[in-house]
């Protein structure tokens, strides 16, 4: 979506059940689950920046030293994608467990063109591609990422773990004549900061709706122009 002013692009998503088929192939416990959804959404907010018709090809790999081994996310088209992380098994009573230390990397590949940008991980992934976005591509850009999950015993001892939320968004400030002034980066920070986390929002995440609305609530005025709509798809729908 676009704001109003035209000043802000946003991509919102809603993953439930393309995380849920994820995590059950993989058989990712909740530590793992959380650190998987955060990765696939954040490569199909990235993705989606791109003009759909361009098919630009992102990868974003993290290279880890923590217990979870390393992290991938990979899109070649809007809303395609498929993960993968290297110790999905790892428990941990702290579900919220850090993925640990390593490096993030980002390519880019467009009409044969690849492009690379590495920065220093921290643990979290919206928290890398901020960092990405302002250091490689020196973009402004404000990233949200939620997964919940509940234990559902209807599914089964095998895989008790349901996806009960996840959304995303990722907001970028378009830059004027000036570049993009420090008064703007400090409204847009204030205004994601009153927003809350996105745990806290109070939406019918699986509504036709859900992500348009995401996006309203992001663009400040209520007013966000929906420019694409796509139904997230995994690797077993690609041809």
């Amino acid at each position: 979506c676009l704001s109003s002013s035209g000043d802000l692009m946003i991509v919102t998503v809603e993953a439930s059940q393309l995380l849920q088929e994820i995590c059950d192939v993989s058989q990712a416990l909740p530590p793992a689950m959380l650190h998987l959804g955060h990765a696939t959404m954040a490569a199909l907010l990235v993705q989606g920046l791109n003009d759909p018709n361009e098919n630009e090809t992102v990868e974003l790999q993290w290279s880890l030293s923590g217990s979870f081994g390393n992290l991938n996310a990979y899109s070649d088209a809007f809303a395609k994608v498929r993960s993968s992380i290297g110790n999905p098994g790892f428990i941990d009573e702290n579900l919220g467990v850090s993925l640990g230390t390593g490096v993030f990397q980002c390519r880019r590949i467009k009409n044969s063109v690849v492009s690379t940008g590495i920065v220093e991980a921290t643990g979290h992934v919206n928290q890398d591609l901020e960092v990405y976005f302002r250091d490689s591509e020196q973009k402004v850009c404000g990233m949200g990422l939620c997964v919940l999950f509940e234990m559902d015993e209807s599914r089964g001892a095998d895989r008790p773990f349901k996806i009960q939320k996840a959304l995303g968004y990722l907001v970028h400030l378009i830059p004027d004549s000036d570049g993009v002034s420090p008064s703007r980066v400090h409204e847009m920070d204030r205004h994601l900061n009153s927003l809350g986390p996105l745990s806290q929002w109070v939406i019918d995440d699986l509504s036709q709706n859900a992500t348009l609305t995401m996006a309203r609530f992001l663009s400040a005025n209520l007013k966000a122009q929906e420019l694409d709509e796509a139904i997230p798809q995994p690797y077993r729908d690609w041809d």
